[in-house]
């Protein structure tokens, strides 16, 4: 009975705090004061919603054809398939967002760090499966330190949880969800910085 009350709630914060969500709410964040001076900002969120529906596709397609064990693209030989399309997905929406400059300019940095992330994640692919919910959990938390730093701190709070429910579940790997929560702090603090 323990082991499964354990199991629900390792899977309610790896939903809770799933990239594909996760990404949205951090973009939207992030646009958010330029969303009134731009003219397209309920075009941003259908946007995003497309992106989000689009990957929510490709990954239902891929475990239903039988090329993925499971959504979460968890074993290494799923992976290079899901950083592909989300390299392409995110590349037309950093295309997007640069035809909004100036008023975008935080969009196109938080799609351009995102980019980043996904590619050092395939880089490192050989030698790890690092948690993208990890990396995206501090990446997310890095960006919203200057802006919004009470949402950056929960997000914080909520990483040793998110690296034990990854784990539990096994998805990940202690060294794993390590090696994503420092490469998404690492990326995020860095775009922070422009």
């Amino acid at each position: 009975m323990q082991s499964l009350r354990l199991q629900h709630v390792a899977r309610a914060l790896s939903l809770a705090a799933h990239p594909l969500p996760l990404m949205a709410l951090l973009l939207l964040a992030l646009a958010a004061p330029g969303l009134a001076t731009l003219r397209t900002g309920a075009a941003l969120v259908l946007a995003l919603g497309g992106m989000g529906a689009a990957l929510t596709l490709f990954m239902h397609r891929q475990v239903r054809r039988g090329a993925w064990e499971h959504v979460d693209a968890s074993r290494p030989e799923e992976r290079p398939a899901l950083f592909r399309f989300i390299l392409l997905l995110f590349a037309a929406g950093l295309a997007a967002a640069l035809h909004l400059r100036p008023q975008a300019l935080w969009l196109v940095h938080g799609l351009g760090g995102a980019m980043l992330l996904i590619a050092c994640a395939y880089a490192l692919l050989r030698w790890t499966k690092l948690s993208l919910h990890l990396a995206f959990a501090a990446y997310a938390a890095a960006l919203l330190l200057a802006r919004l730093p009470a949402l950056a701190l929960l997000l914080v709070l909520l990483l040793p949880a998110l690296a034990w429910s990854r784990v539990y579940l096994r998805r990940h790997r202690v060294s794993e969800t390590l090696v994503g929560a420092v490469l998404g702090l690492g990326v995020g603090l860095g775009i922070a910085g422009l």
